[in-house]
């Protein structure tokens, strides 16, 4: 816009008559905007302050912010640790209570063989039929255990 104001021709003496007409207006423009800013120095101050008070209060906010990430992040470390251990004593204590169930029903069909003798030798043959099919389900299902195989044989 301010190029098209300028006269076609190099006609410097149009020039300096404009250099100076802006001269004289950014000297008035400047001058206006410092008697603003001194007039409201103290109000322009307490923003300032302001601000400044704004901008230490966002930088503690983001160090405390910095502190709990780290600190959620061990937690969860921490926790996924563990749980994994917990569920790995879980794993062990079910295996426990399966072994104990294992041994308390192998003690059962021990005694058992021990009750099948004495009903033999009672000659209660009908009970000892009884009893033999009461305890080949059990004597099937841990056959793998040679205890188990020796009451069988």
């Amino acid at each position: 816009k301010l190029l098209q104001e300028l006269p076609e021709q190099n006609d410097l003496i149009a020039l300096e008559d404009k250099r100076r007409t802006m001269r004289l207006q950014h000297y008035f423009v400047g001058r206006k905007l410092t008697d603003v800013l001194l007039s409201n120095k103290e109000e322009f101050g307490g923003e300032l302050d302001r601000v400044i008070g704004l901008e230490q209060d966002l930088q503690k906010t983001f160090a405390v912010t910095l502190d709990i990430r780290f600190s959620v992040k061990q937690a969860k470390a921490g926790l996924t640790d563990g749980s994994i251990t917990l569920l790995g004593y879980y794993a062990q204590r079910q295996r426990l209570i399966s072994l104990l169930n294992t041994l308390k029903t192998i003690k059962i069909l021990h005694k058992t063989d021990e009750k099948l003798r004495e009903l033999i030798e009672k000659e209660d043959f009908h009970g000892a039929i009884q009893l033999c099919r009461d305890c080949q389900h059990a004597a099937v299902t841990f056959r793998q255990y040679t205890c188990i195989q020796d009451l069988n044989s």
